[in-house]
């Protein structure tokens, strides 16, 4: 009995350890440049916890020209997968004041894409071009 209590508390360890090693966030940050310059960022965070996989995606550029900015292009986006397959997706982007919006969503098998409000089905292996 006095030997089950200890092996019991170095079991539980163990497995609260593994379960924390098998969860991994890798953040990514990148400048975006144009001319030897930069004028934004770009940046990946990659949640990995066992066989899922949620990414979160931001980017920011502005060209300014003199004082004034001339473009600018934002993007907020997430991704879920599991097993190595796409569950969902969701972005926003405004391309120089013109607006998108685009989400995917796993439901029954089959993945249904949803862009500024018109919908359509993808085929159940596709992988979108988000570069992580």
């Amino acid at each position: 009995m006095r030997y089950k209590l200890p092996l019991l508390a170095f079991a539980l360890c163990f497995t609260l350890l593994s379960h924390a090693a098998s969860a991994a966030i890798q953040t990514l940050d990148f400048s975006v440049m144009r001319k030897g310059g930069e004028i934004g960022t770009h940046s990946l965070q990659i949640n990995r916890n066992g066989d899922k996989t949620l990414v979160t995606i931001k980017t920011r550029v502005q060209v300014k020209f003199l004082f004034a900015t001339v473009y600018s292009f934002s993007y907020d986006g997430t991704e879920s997968w599991e097993k190595g397959k796409l569950v969902a997706l969701s972005n926003t982007s405004n391309d120089n004041g013109e607006k998108h919006t685009v989400s995917v969503k796993r439901l029954d098998g089959k993945l249904t894409l949803t862009t500024d409000g018109k919908s359509s089905e993808l085929p159940d292996d596709i992988m979108p071009s988000s570069w992580w």
